[in-house]
Order: C-alpha cells, then structure tokens, then sequence
C-alpha cells in the first residue's frame, strides 16, 4: 500500500471517528477546523511529493523524496522497500487523487461535507 493511501486512509479514521462521537465531544467546530487545517497542511507535502516522485526512477531517489517529506511534515515515514515503474505510478496516482479532493476540502463546512470529499476508497 502506498504512502499516500495511507495517508488517506489515517484522515478518513479520523473523520470518521470524529463524527460518530461529535455528539460526545462538545466542540465539534474547533475539531473539524483541526482536521481540515491538518489535511490542507498535508496537502503542501504531497505537491511536494508529486514533484519529487516524478523524477525518482530509482530507489534511492524515491527515499530521498521520502526524507525530504518528513522534513516538511515532521513526520517519520518509513523508507520505501521496493520501487518499481509501477510503484511509481501508483503513488503518483494516489498523490493526484488526494491533491483533487483539496479544493473541496478547502469549501468543505461540516465534518460530513468534508468526509464526502475524501475518495470512496478511504471512506
């Protein structure tokens, strides 16, 4: 599974999870205003990483990618394992569909509205 996928698939949880305890919670506005400033700020990594992706034909440009990534978003992400033309594709694919769902992120004014931006396979 891709990096970007899991990405996704941690925002998407978290959606989730929030709305079916924003009841419970109390604050709701403040934590959706969270998560959507969480995933836009995801969103400069990944248009980072679509860049850097592009040109990572081999395994160790693809880590590099990787390392600069986790400098930008302070993250720890793992070091890719294998890098072939296809895992190429596919993360270039996976970071092109999370960069389509950000404008409607960036309209999104509810938990649900934002949710619904996600892509159906992460829902």
């Amino acid at each position: 599974m891709g990096m970007v996928l899991k990405i996704l698939i941690m925002i998407s949880l978290n959606v989730g999870f929030i709305v079916a305890n924003e009841h419970d919670m109390g604050d709701e506005d403040k934590l959706f205003e969270k998560i959507k400033k969480d995933i836009l700020n995801s969103s400069k990594v990944m248009a980072f990483s679509e860049e850097c992706f592009v040109s990572a034909d081999t395994l160790e440009k693809a880590n590099k990618c990787v390392e600069e990534g986790n400098k930008i978003s302070k993250d720890n992400l793992n070091h890719i394992r294998n890098w072939t033309k296809e895992d190429k594709n596919e993360m270039l694919q996976n970071i092109r569909i999370f960069n389509k769902s950000i404008p409607c992120i960036k309209n999104a004014q509810t938990m649900d509205s934002l949710q619904k931006c996600l892509p159906q396979e992460v829902r």
